[in-house]
């Protein structure tokens, strides 16, 4: 599945044929029972994959929130992003963290019961954005986001 499945859900929503037909292309999966799509929050790239398996459903949820900024770049984001991952760890657990790379990362990786359906894909998703947003917020105004990186350089 691709994300533009997901455009299409928004832009049909006049005509509730079109909109069921979108909907119903969300919920098949491919041959190996996985699904994925990808959305944009705040310039924020998210992936989100699901896998249906005997156990429920695996899902995975991935976004690049940006580099953090070297001290020689600036001294006083870098530390400000770090005040801001150290409360989002005490808050969130390790729902945001740095990687090796020094990039700062949302990835959440958790096992559901449910059917994999539309509704419980987008709610889940939602419910970990929404738990992160303060922090991903905060962190948008010391962090450029990857997206908007690749924007500016064009």
């Amino acid at each position: 599945m691709s994300e533009s499945v997901l455009a299409e859900i928004g832009r049909n929503d006049s005509d509730p044929r079109e909109q069921t037909s979108a909907q119903s292309a969300l919920t098949q999966k491919s041959a190996d029972g996985r699904l994925h799509f990808g959305f944009l929050y705040k310039g924020i790239p998210f992936v989100v994959r699901a896998e249906a398996n005997d156990l429920g459903t695996d899902l995975s949820i991935i976004a690049s929130l940006g580099n953090l900024p070297y001290s020689a770049e600036d001294r006083e984001r870098r530390s400000t992003a770090l005040a801001i991952l150290d409360a989002a760890k005490r808050d969130l657990g390790g729902l945001i963290r740095l990687n090796r790379k020094q990039r700062l990362e949302l990835v959440e990786n958790f096992r559901l019961e449910e059917a994999l359906t539309p509704t419980v894909l987008l709610t889940r998703t939602a419910r970990i954005v929404l738990r992160a947003k303060p922090y991903l917020e905060l962190l948008s105004l010391v962090v450029k986001p990857p997206l908007l990186d690749l924007q500016r350089e064009s």
